[in-house]
């Protein structure tokens, strides 16, 4: 917006409009102008007509306008800038080793995450040994029942595309929800759909054509019954 300097009925000459943003010199001619204004209200002076307080206030408002709009470029001299970008060097040269340090930080983490599922993996897989052992030193389970063994894991105890919930689940519980085999009577029990399912849940080859006596002996043995189900 153009900044014009108020006129005035003493015909004091008004200062050139300010082209753009004012300058030093647009806000000395403004002050100057004002200064005039304030003379020739003297009364020592014979003039015809005098500036009236309402002209005055105008030319306030008029030099406070244009020192306000005054915006002088201030930009800072090339040796401020050098020395600045050289202090700012090492700066950012910090901030980029943290980063690359929080890269290092997270595939560090990310590693410990997957060591960790893997030892998991690895106790559950000594936990289901270890029941299958214990089983083939308890006879027929009449006397110590045998232990629940799991199902097993997954074959590649480092996989990432994995669920873990999918492995080493107790065959009682959903979703199998089938007979605890205690003991060799339990085995014996084992109806054929039930029988299918163990073998689907322990991993183990099915074979549609063995009879169901076949099926509950492949069960026995894979959680370490080691003694004759059946007797010839």
């Amino acid at each position: 917006m153009a900044l014009i300097a108020p006129r005035n009925a003493a015909g004091i000459p008004v200062p050139a409009q300010a082209q753009g943003p004012p300058t030093e010199s647009d806000v000395g001619a403004g002050f100057d102008y004002l200064q005039r204004l304030y003379l020739h209200t003297s009364k020592d002076l014979q003039l015809a007509s005098r500036p009236t307080n309402a002209e005055i206030g105008a030319a306030h408002v008029h030099v406070a306008a244009l020192t306000a709009a005054h915006a002088p470029e201030e930009a800072a001299p090339a040796w401020f800038i050098a020395g600045l970008t050289a202090a700012l060097a090492p700066i950012k040269a910090d901030v980029a080793e943290i980063k690359r340090d929080q890269a290092d930080i997270k595939r560090d983490q990310a590693a410990t995450t997957k060591d960790l599922k893997v030892v998991k993996r690895a106790l559950k897989a000594l936990e289901r040994d270890n029941s299958i052992m214990r089983n083939t030193q308890r006879g027929e389970g009449i006397v110590r029942p045998f232990d629940i063994v799991k199902t097993p894991g997954p074959l590649n105890p480092e996989a990432d595309d994995v669920n873990d919930g999918d492995y080493y689940q107790d065959p009682t519980q959903a979703p199998w929800s089938l007979p605890a085999l205690r003991d060799i009577h339990a085995i014996r029990a084992l109806n054929g759909t039930q029988a299918d399912r163990y073998i689907e849940a322990y991993k183990l080859t099915p074979d549609n054509r063995a009879s169901l006596d076949k099926k509950r002996v492949t069960i026995a043995l894979s959680i370490g019954c080691n003694v004759h189900l059946y007797t010839s």
